[in-house]
C-alpha cells in the first residue's frame, strides 16, 4: 500500500497522545467516542505515571505515516462507521523493546548532544 501524506492524521496523533500522557481524557470529548475515551483511560490506568508520559508524540518526531486499512462497519442499529487505520513510523525514547517492523525499513542514527537515544517505534491508531 502506498504512502501518504498526512498532517492531518499526524496532528491527530500529536492531540490525542498529549492529551493521554497527562491524564486528560475528558478533553477528547468530540475527538473519540464517549466508548473509546473509557477504554483509553481504562488502558491506561494500568501505566505508570513515567510510562503514561511516553505515549506523548511529537511532530518533528513522526518519520512516516502509513494508511493500513479502511473499512465500512455497519452496526445493529443500521448505524454507519467507517474505521480508518493508520501506522505511524517515530522516533522514541521509550523504553519497550525495538520494534522489528521498523528497524528492518530505518536506521536510527546515535544521538549527538547527549540526550536520551532515540528509537524507532510504531504506532497504530484507529
Amino acid at each position: 500500500m502506498p504512502s501518504f501524506d498526512s498532517p492531518p492524521a499526524s496532528q491527530a496523533l500529536v492531540h490525542v497522545s498529549s492529551k493521554m500522557s497527562r491524564g486528560r481524557y475528558h478533553e477528547l470529548k468530540g475527538v473519540l467516542t464517549d466508548e473509546m475515551r473509557e477504554y483509553v483511560e481504562e488502558k491506561c490506568k494500568l501505566l505508570t505515571k513515567a510510562q503514561r508520559r511516553q505515549l506523548a508524540v511529537n511532530m518533528e518526531d513522526i518519520i512516516f505515516v502509513l494508511l493500513e486499512d479502511i473499512s465500512v462497519v455497519f452496526d445493529e442499529h443500521g448505524r454507519k462507521f467507517c474505521f480508518v487505520a493508520i501506522r505511524f513510523w517515530l522516533l522514541s525514547s521509550h523504553e519497550g523493546p525495538d520494534d522489528p517492523e521498523g528497524t528492518k525499513i530505518f536506521k536510527v542514527a546515535s544521538s549527538e548532544d547527549g540526550s536520551p537515544q532515540k528509537k524507532l517505534a510504531t504506532a497504530v491508531y484507529e
